[in-house]
């Protein structure tokens, strides 16, 4: 079977011990099965969820850092309620702009199913309480796998509403990991990255093998 995935430099250095070819068998063991795929050349790889694109690992656009928003407008408002739209039928507790194919630095947080979703733009961590908590995370962009990662327990979030007004808040504990995971997709971190090498390399064979964490 010819490789899906020729071009997959923005992750390989976060799998030191496996070469581009090793990597792209074990994704085309997982993207193997798929039927939502849409594109899949050259290390980009989506699928199309409503009338958004969703952008899956490993694509090279999950490691890019998005840019700031600058106008808070009709188009950024028709934008967060695409991410929101894409977070709510992947049944996902957050998503960036970055997730759906978009470089701009908007997130979009639903802790639970009966909270409403809150849009964070430009959100940036002020403040990192010096104790750590380690929670289970994921990505809808890398389905069925989970690991443990450890982050500051509580944050001070500096960021704009839709309308440009800018906000403050403080949070802790998992909704804290959650901003910080998000937020780091924005600077073009994806959550692997925060793992030792070993579970890094781990997880993938796991994801290639579409067994659950």
């Amino acid at each position: 079977m010819a490789s899906l995935f020729t071009d997959i430099a923005g992750f390989t250095g976060l799998v030191e011990s496996l070469d581009p070819a090793q990597l792209a068998e074990i994704l085309n063991g997982y993207f193997a099965e798929m039927t939502d795929v849409v594109f899949a050349h050259e290390g980009t790889v989506a699928k199309i969820v409503g009338d958004a694109l969703h952008v899956l690992f490993p694509d090279p656009r999950l490691t890019r850092p998005a840019e700031p928003v600058d106008a808070f407008d009709a188009a950024l408002r028709a934008l967060a309620d695409d991410v929101r739209d894409t977070l709510m039928a992947e049944s996902a507790i957050g998503l960036t702009a970055p997730h759906i194919g978009v470089a701009a630095r908007l997130v979009v947080v639903r802790m639970s199913p009966d909270e409403s979703a809150r849009v964070y733009v430009n959100p940036v961590v002020s403040w990192a309480s010096p104790d750590t908590e380690a929670h289970d995370e994921g990505s809808v962009s890398m389905p069925g796998v989970r690991e443990r990662v450890t982050r500051a327990a509580r944050i001070r979030l500096s960021y704009r509403d839709l309308d440009g007004s800018a906000l403050e808040e403080e949070t802790e504990g998992f909704p804290a990991a959650v901003l910080q995971h998000e937020i780091d997709q924005l600077d073009g971190v994806f959550w692997i990255a925060r793992l030792s090498r070993l579970k890094r390399e781990r997880l993938l064979k796991r994801f290639g093998k579409g067994r659950p964490a």
